[in-house]
């Protein structure tokens, strides 16, 4: 069943069943979110994090990300409403954003929404971390 708020019509599907409007989001409110009406969703938090990652180097899983060369493809910096074009809504709760290929980049033929039981078992081999301590307690054994 498609929902709407009652005072500006932006679907509600995405928000709680007791929510009548759209809240901060509405546009009929002036909000500045009003061009897509989805910052609150997890999609959209998804799509922050992706960018963050990837290119604040202050981002505690940038060493993982953006320090290894992985980034995000032009489209999707160019807007949220291109990366929720081409991923859509999340099929559940408990998905997240992962990357098929995973020495690639954000990109829609490398992405997808997928489990945390799905995503472990994407993983880089435990060689190809890079462990500051582990190299030093291996230099300090030898």
């Amino acid at each position: 069943m498609m929902r709407s708020c009652k005072k500006c019509g932006v679907s509600l599907d995405h928000l709680p069943a007791h929510r009548i409007y759209c809240g901060n989001q509405c546009s009929a409110r002036g909000s500045r979110n009003r061009k897509h009406g989805l910052i609150y969703t997890s999609e959209y938090m998804a799509w922050r994090d992706m960018k963050s990652r990837c290119f604040n180097p202050k981002h505690k899983n940038y060493p993982g990300y953006g320090g290894r060369g992985i980034t995000v493809c032009q489209r999707w910096l160019e807007s949220f409403e291109n990366f929720y074009a081409d991923m859509g809504l999340k099929p559940a709760k408990g998905y997240s954003i992962e990357r098929k290929e995973n020495n690639g980049n954000y990109e829609p033929s490398n992405c997808k929404w997928a489990t945390k039981s799905e995503q472990s078992r994407n993983r880089r081999p435990w060689s190809e971390w890079n462990m500051p301590d582990q190299q030093h307690r291996q230099g300090d054994q030898s």
